[in-house]
């Protein structure tokens, strides 16, 4: 043996612990950036684990607080296809985690000799996008995707394991973000970034699915897509350049769901994780001949098919599932239903049929369902046709109308998402986008980030067609809402020589006339949207607004009164009107309607707004009650 591995092995018997509680060392299997893992026997349950702990040189409190993380992210994760947690123990000379073991290499190993098989590299990709879809189901995004940090497990059939979850991120946490990370830090593997974390910018499940992308194209090329020769060469590539081309042996539809995956834009790629999954179960059943989730699949592969219920957006709240694929077995159906109901869902995702309001862009949503059997949405691997593209789109307006009712906008969201998977050159569909974004930020507690994203989408949409009124709208609201006035006002003009009939160009104009202070212009231009759209309630409460600004409150009642009339359960105009008796000393009634569209909407600043009233009123318990 040549005497620098001797050296190394004798350090490496040096390095192992002595015993850990019931669990004893045995040998060092490995070492990452943080942290160094070693074989183990578990005495309390006969069995072999790995455990990891943070190297001794990178160990610290916010290290060891990051150990403790990944522990507690992975533990609430039960999945084939992600290393399971089983203990964390905590010492005076650090922390230990405790995990699976698995017997087999990392994925990185055999990337290494080259491209995998296709078969075998569709079925890690499927396993791999199942895990994600779980984690991502829970909030948990993994930030640090890579082949390095996948096992394939060898014993039985191979399944592919995701781990290290040390740069998780929980969605479901205060603020969204961990408190461990800086904003505008940059984290994770240099050649697997997604573009907006290259940024310094927010990662969402988006992330891992571009990172996935880069791990799919490393599995059927044996390299990486945007490998520079330099750190600072390869962020350019992942920035600005598109990936290097994939070998003519990939079949077409796989490269292009890779492409799909590797787009620069968040937006535009696939909509979960588990839209993904099924993808390459198809692909995968197309090579086998077998039909995905149907009797005479591989039963080896049954734990890793996509379940019959999946999130459609990350975005999405709990009315925001739909039966992707039905043709599963009654056990898998029975299964999603029994999820369904455990996750609280209230509704399937129903596309119906709206008529056309007389501006011919967007559908009044009729007051009840035109139908109460509700079909399945449209699999995200086949294209939709014409008549359902147009079904999605008067649904994802019709949403956004209601922007202010629960779960709406999210709703919104992935629809648009979906009809940009389903034609990424529709210009409509990312106006649609980027309204829906550009709504999301108006939110309680609206993350800035909406703002980013309804911006970009809306520059893309203008790229794709820059004579569609609406792509022009959408980037003059968004821009209007960074307090870039001169570019929103040049985008709405040019809205209005495109289609001078287009309320929402007037809407924006008059919300620019009154940011500079010019009421009568300001109320003109509203008056001639909702002469365009009568029974849009928003205009309504925008002139509303107008009006109580100006203390001209009996016609502000009026508009409030307007946009109730047309939306018995909007909460903006039952809040607005709430404002105005308020203000002129009728609290009774003012504290019904906010108790009104509390039932609706429960939020802060309903609460507090309901606790002033209730102050004023002398009902000083209830008042409390509404602060707490």
């Amino acid at each position: 043996m040549p005497r620098d591995h001797r050296a190394l092995a004798i350090a490496e018997v040096a390095e192992v612990p002595g015993d850990l509680g019931p669990y004893r060392f045995d040998r060092r299997l490995g070492a990452g950036g943080m942290g160094e893992v070693f074989l183990a026997y578990d005495r309390r349950l006969d069995r072999r684990v790995a455990i990891k702990r943070l190297r001794s040189d990178l160990d610290s409190a916010s290290a060891r607080e990051r150990l403790r993380r990944e522990a507690r992210a992975a533990a609430r994760l039960s999945h084939p296809a992600i290393v399971q947690v089983f203990d964390l123990v905590e010492t005076d000379a650090g922390d230990w985690i405790v995990m699976e073991l698995v017997d087999g290499p990392r994925l990185a190993d055999l990337t290494a000799r080259g491209p995998l098989a296709l078969p075998e590299a569709l079925a890690h990709g499927r396993q791999i996008a199942a895990g994600l879809a779980a984690a991502h189901a829970l909030g948990l995004v993994h930030r640090d995707l890579k082949a390095e940090n996948v096992l394939v497990s060898q014993t039985g059939s191979a399944t592919a394991k995701i781990l290290d979850f040390g740069l998780v991120r929980d969605l479901r946490a205060d603020g969204g973000e961990d408190s461990l990370t800086h904003t505008g830090a940059v984290l994770g593997t240099v050649r697997t970034m997604a573009p907006e974390q290259v940024r310094g910018l927010a990662a969402g499940p988006p992330a891992d699915l571009f990172s996935f992308g880069v791990l799919l194209y490393e599995m059927v090329a044996g390299r990486s897509p945007f490998q520079g020769a330099t750190t600072a060469e390869t962020l350019h590539r992942i920035l600005g350049e598109p990936p290097a081309p994939l070998p003519a042996e990939v079949p077409g539809e796989l490269a292009a769901l890779i492409g799909h995956l590797l787009q620069k834009a968040p937006e535009l790629r696939p909509a979960s994780a588990a839209a993904v999954a099924l993808r390459l179960e198809r692909l995968s059943a197309g090579l086998s001949g077998a039909e995905p989730g149907m009797p005479g699949e591989d039963a080896a592969t049954e734990h890793t098919a996509l379940p019959p219920l999946v999130p459609l957006s990350p975005a999405g709240g709990r009315d925001s599932w739909s039966f992707w694929n039905l043709r599963q077995s009654p056990a898998r159906v029975a299964a999603g239903i029994a999820l369904l109901a455990a996750a609280g869902a209230t509704a399937l995702l129903v596309v119906r049929s709206f008529p056309e309001s007389p501006g011919g862009r967007e559908p009044a949503p009729p007051p009840a369902l035109h139908s109460d059997i509700a079909r399945p949405f449209p699999a995200a691997a086949r294209p939709l046709s014409a008549s359902e593209a147009k079904a999605v789109e008067r649904e994802a307006w019709a949403a956004l109308d209601r922007y202010d009712l629960p779960g709406r906008t999210d709703r919104a969201i992935a629809l648009f998402q979906r009809l940009v998977e389903n034609d990424l050159g529709s210009a409509g569909a990312h106006a649609g986008l980027a309204r829906a974004y550009w709504r999301k930020l108006g939110e309680e507690g609206g993350d800035g980030m909406w703002l980013d994203q309804a911006i970009a989408v809306a520059r893309h949409a203008v790229e794709l067609n820059g004579k569609l009124a609406a792509a022009r709208v959408s980037l003059g609201f968004a821009l209007l809402r960074a307090d870039r006035n001169d570019e929103a006002r040049a985008e709405l003009e040019l809205a209005r020589s495109l289609d001078p009939g287009n309320a929402d160009v007037h809407r924006g104009l008059a919300e620019l006339h009154q940011a500079a202070g010019q009421s009568a212009q300001a109320e003109a231009a509203f008056r001639k949207a909702i002469a365009l759209r009568p029974e849009d309630r928003t205009l309504h409460d925008l002139l509303g607004t107008l009006y109580f600004h100006n203390d001209r409150l009996k016609e502000a009642e009026a508009e409030y009164r307007k946009s109730i009339e047309l939306a018995p359960d909007g909460v903006p105009g039952l809040r607005n009107l709430a404002g105005v008796l308020i203000a002129t000393g009728r609290l009774t009634e003012a504290s019904e309607l906010l108790e009104r569209a509390l039932r609706v909407q429960p939020t802060a600043t309903l609460y507090g707004n309901l606790g002033t009233v209730y102050f004023y009123q002398g009902l000083y318990p209830e008042a409390a009650a509404a602060y707490e």
